[in-house]
């Protein structure tokens, strides 16, 4: 991050004031009332901070660099397409505060390889983790009712998929799952 600090002193006040001037474009998490907008980052490993009380909708698209991200417990939703494209992404812990994953949040994070679902969200939307062909474990917990249009489309490595009894409509969740696409009506039971 590219701050510059000024030391100012006043002498008729007789205090000394430390001003940082922050240059916009360099800041590293860009946050407007708790929403993460934008993350300018290149790091590896990315921990948000816990003011963040949600990522918004493509806060982190195409960030090549990253491998991991930690969420705090003040985050609550996850925005559209805010992880969409990390390619390299590898890690992210999704905490039991997330209540809401928008679409394409995961889209095309290639490197993904396990998902444990937040145990607040009711439904996985359209397209969340769709073309995450690294992806082999996927845990949804009992609170989710529905699985949305091509939520795991194009996850070809995906084999194991605990699918509770609670969900009632699954759409189009097997396209592209070469193995799940064989064994789904087990699954399902």
């Amino acid at each position: 991050m590219s701050v510059r600090t000024l030391f100012l002193l006043i002498v008729q006040l007789g205090c000394i004031f430390q001003i940082q001037i922050v240059n916009a474009q360099d800041e590293i998490f860009i946050i407007k009332n708790g929403v993460l907008t934008k993350y300018n980052g290149e790091e590896e490993y990315v921990t948000i901070p816990d003011t963040v009380t949600e990522i918004g909708a493509s806060a982190f698209m195409s960030c090549k660099s990253i491998k991991q991200v930690v969420i705090p417990d003040t985050v609550t939703v996850i925005g559209e397409a805010a992880f969409r494209g990390c390619t390299n992404l590898k890690e992210v812990n999704i905490p039991d505060s997330i209540t809401y994953i928008g679409s394409q949040a995961f889209f095309n994070c290639r490197s993904l390889t396990k998902i444990i679902l937040p145990k607040r969200i009711s439904k996985i939307e359209d397209s969340t983790f769709y073309g995450c062909r690294s992806l082999t474990d996927v845990t949804i917990p009992e609170s989710v009712i529905s699985i949305g249009l091509g939520a795991f489309n194009g996850c070809n490595a995906l084999t194991n998929m605990e699918i509770p009894s609670s969900v009632k409509v699954i759409d189009g969740l097997f396209s592209s799952c070469p193995w799940l696409e064989e064994k789904k009506m087990v699954l399902l039971l």
